[in-house]
């Protein structure tokens, strides 16, 4: 795996560390899952935006389920 360097405060580093140590990840998973649930977050708001039709609705909530499963 390749590697780079990001400039963070200490007080970032810290916070984002204790969040992985927390959950047994290392700091690459960690911030991997935070991208992961900002683009979610993201196409939440874009599709609030647009009126679903109820079948959709359902599916969509489904997938939120199986979010809300797996990161417990």
């Amino acid at each position: 795996m390749q590697s780079t360097t990001i400039r963070v405060t200490t007080e970032t580093r810290d916070a984002v560390k204790a969040l992985a140590e927390a959950d047994d990840r290392t700091l690459d998973q960690q911030i991997a899952l935070m991208a992961r649930r900002e683009r979610q977050r993201r196409i939440g708001r874009a599709l609030a935006q647009v009126g679903l039709s109820d079948p959709d609705r359902a599916v969509l909530e489904s997938g939120v389920r199986t979010v809300d499963a797996e990161i417990g």
